[in-house]
C-alpha cells in the first residue's frame, strides 16, 4: 500500500512539469489518457494545476475542432467503478502520460544519428572470361571483389522516409521535396559549429486527399488551421500535396526547417523558429520587401511572446513579424551571428533560457533603432 502511494505521489508530482513543457498535440494525448474533456483552450494553457482547479467549459465549436465526444454531463452517466479499481486506473493513465511525454518533451532534441552513419552500397567488381571488367550488386564469379566502400558517401544529412497517403507515388514531387530538404539543411548548418551537425531522422506523410489530412489535423492539432505540421514526438511532417508543385515544395521547406532545428538545436524561442521557417520557405526575401512595419511595441511584444501565445488570434501577424525580424538579422554579419549564437548555445545546453531582447539589441542596437529600420 505504501509503495503504491509513493509511486502515485512521484508520478503526480511529475505531471504538471511534463504538461508545461509539452506541445499542444502531446497535451491532447494526455487528456485522452486521463479521460478529460478535449477543450481546445486547455491545449495552449501551461498551468495544469490551474486548469484542474476549474471545470472546463467547451465552446460550441469545440466538437467540430476536436472530433471528440463530449464528456458525460452527470456522474450517473459514468460507469460504476470501485475506489480500489479507480485509483490504479488513474495511476496507470498518469504513468502513460509521463512515460510518453518525458522522452519527447524533457529539455532535449529529437533523435538524430552521426552524420557519418552512411550505408555502404553493394557493389562488386569482376572480370568475365573475355577480360572485360563489370560492376554489379552481387558477386558473379570467384574473382569478384567488393568495392562498395569506395563508392559510399562520406556524409548523410537525412534518414528520410516519404510516404504518399491516398495518392500514387509521384517521383517528381518526392525528388523536389528531398532536394528542398537538403537545401534547408545546407542553409541551417551554416549557423552551427561543425560538431553540432547531425543526421536528421525524418518521416513525411504526403496526403493526396485534403479531407483525410484535415481529419488527422483536427485530431492531432485542433484549434489551429495549419496547412501542414511537424510532430516532434513522431519526427513526422504531415502535409497535403497541393495543386501547384511549387506550393507543395515551399510548405515542405517550412516544416523541414522545424524538423532540422528540432534535431540539431532543440526547443528555442518561437519567433526565431517560425521566423527562420518563413524566411527559408520564401527563399530569403529581403526584409524591406515584407509588407509589415514593426514599431517598438511590436518588437518588444514579439520577442517576449511565449510559445503557447504565439498561435493565438494574432498568429498571422506574429508569423509576419517573425519573418521580417529574421530576414533583417540575416541581412548582416552581425545579425547572422545573433542567430548562430542562439543556435549554438541551445545546441550545447538544450532548453536553457534565452533572453531574446538582450540577444538581439546587444548586437543590433536598441528597440528604438530597430523600429526605425523595420
Amino acid at each position: 500500500m505504501r509503495k503504491w502511494l509513493l509511486q502515485l505521489l512521484v508520478v503526480v508530482a511529475l505531471v504538471p512539469a511534463v504538461w508545461f513543457i509539452s506541445t499542444p498535440d502531446q497535451r491532447k494525448t494526455y487528456l485522452t489518457l486521463l479521460s478529460l474533456p478535449q477543450d481546445p483552450t486547455w491545449l495552449h494553457e501551461g498551468n495544469l494545476l490551474a486548469l484542474l482547479s476549474r471545470t472546463p467549459q467547451q465552446p460550441p465549436e469545440a466538437q467540430a475542432l476536436t472530433d471528440i465526444a463530449s464528456a458525460p454531463e452527470t456522474p450517473a452517466e459514468l460507469p460504476s467503478t470501485s475506489s480500489k479499481e479507480a485509483a490504479p486506473n488513474v495511476l496507470s493513465a498518469l504513468r502513460q502520460m509521463a512515460h510518453s511525454a518525458l522522452p519527447q518533451t524533457m529539455c532535449g532534441k529529437t533523435a538524430t544519428r552521426d552524420i557519418r552513419d552512411v550505408e555502404t552500397p553493394q557493389i562488386y567488381k569482376w572480370t568475365d572470361a573475355n577480360g572485360r571488367v563489370h560492376f554489379s550488386d552481387s558477386a558473379q564469379n570467384k574473382s569478384a571483389q567488393f568495392v562498395g566502400e569506395s563508392y559510399a558517401s562520406q556524409k548523410k544529412y537525412f534518414d528520410f522516409k516519404l510516404t504518399s497517403k491516398g495518392m500514387p507515388r509521384n517521383g517528381l514531387v518526392e525528388d523536389r521535396i528531398r532536394a528542398a530538404a537538403q537545401q534547408v539543411y545546407t542553409q541551417l548548418e551554416a549557423y552551427l559549429a561543425p560538431e553540432r551537425r547531425r543526421q536528421i531522422i525524418l518521416n513525411l506523410e504526403l496526403y493526396g486527399d485534403r479531407a483525410e489530412y484535415e481529419a488527422l489535423r483536427k485530431k492531432v492539432f485542433p484549434g489551429f488551421n495549419a496547412a501542414a505540421f511537424f510532430s516532434h514526438g513522431a519526427n513526422t511532417i504531415y502535409m497535403v500535396n497541393e495543386d501547384k508543385l511549387e506550393t507543395t515544395v515551399a510548405i515542405a521547406k517550412h516544416e523541414v526547417v522545424h524538423a532540422v532545428l528540432a534535431g540539431l538545436v532543440g526547443p528555442m524561442p518561437t519567433w526565431l523558429n517560425e521566423g527562420m521557417a518563413e524566411y527559408l520557405e520564401h527563399g530569403g526575401l529581403p526584409y524591406k520587401t515584407l509588407p509589415i512595419d514593426l514599431n517598438e511595441n511590436a518588437i518588444n511584444q514579439l520577442l517576449a511572446t511565449e510559445h503557447q501565445d504565439f498561435y493565438n488570434a494574432s498568429a498571422e501577424s506574429n508569423y509576419m513579424a517573425s519573418h521580417k525580424l529574421v530576414a533583417y538579422l540575416n541581412s548582416s554579419g552581425e545579425g547572422r551571428r545573433v542567430i548562430a549564437d542562439i543556435f549554438n548555445g541551445l545546441a550545447e545546453a538544450p532548453c536553457s533560457q534565452v533572453d531574446s531582447l538582450s540577444a538581439v539589441t546587444s548586437a543590433m542596437g536598441d528597440v528604438g533603432h530597430l523600429a526605425k529600420l523595420l
